[in-house]
């Protein structure tokens, strides 16, 4: 199965129920697979599934390259403030061992919008 297809596909109002039946089944969130978890991870964090913090941290702790973790941090921003506090501390954390491109990135994002 082509799962980067199949995530693609999962409607972004699934109800969390269906969320956590999928990741029962298929133990997505725990994939070892970057891919799948930066499709993924957008999708728990859309339906609040808050349990899934410490994957979600764990991942943007340890992955480095902008274009696996941007998704990430825009659906951690869009959410609440459970979610916006998760991206800024793991951020802090995180920050370090960023390439600058993603560090300057996603300091952008985290950064309050700037006032006319």
């Amino acid at each position: 199965m082509d799962w980067m297809a199949f995530l693609d596909a999962i409607p972004k109002d699934i109800p969390r129920d269906r969320l956590l039946a999928l990741d029962t089944k298929h133990q997505l969130t725990r994939s070892t697979n970057r891919l799948i978890q930066m499709q993924w991870f957008p999708l728990v964090i859309q339906a609040d599934v808050r349990e899934v913090a410490p994957s979600i941290d764990e991942f943007l702790m340890h992955v480095g390259r902008r274009w696996l973790v941007r998704a990430v941090y825009e659906a951690l921003l869009a959410k609440n403030e459970f979610w916006r506090e998760l991206a800024a501390t793991t951020f802090e954390k995180a920050k370090a061992g960023y390439h600058p491109v993603t560090r300057d990135s996603i300091a952008e994002l985290l950064a309050p919008p700037k006032q006319p």
